[in-house]
């Protein structure tokens, strides 16, 4: 996504427009990363990006152990091909159930 600014829209002499990495009389093209840039890097990213990786490794780890325990129920229940492809097929459908329904959240 790209963004054209002719000005930054502040009025001239303001200290924001002042400090402003963005010149008011430049054609220069503003892009997502000059807004992250511009944004920064606090408390609360590191929150969220701490949250996220530790949901996204709890997420692997189920999806591992999946895998591991469909070993061991193959040979243990004798399973078909279509009951052993079922089992994680469910997994990801409830997966996707709980991302839809979170998103409501």
């Amino acid at each position: 996504a790209v963004v054209s600014t002719q000005s930054t829209g502040m009025p001239s002499g303001t200290p924001a427009a002042e400090d402003s990495p963005i010149p008011s009389n430049s054609p220069r093209v503003f892009e997502v990363g000059d807004a992250i840039e511009l944004s920064g890097w606090g408390r609360y990213q590191w929150r969220v990006s701490s949250v996220m990786g530790l949901l996204s490794f709890a997420d692997s780890a189920e999806i591992w152990m999946s895998v591991i325990i469909l070993r061991n129920l193959k040979c243990e229940w004798d399973l078909s091909a279509f009951q052993e492809a079922l089992i994680p097929a469910v997994v990801y459908i409830f997966y996707a159930n709980g991302s839809v329904a979170s998103g409501y959240l």
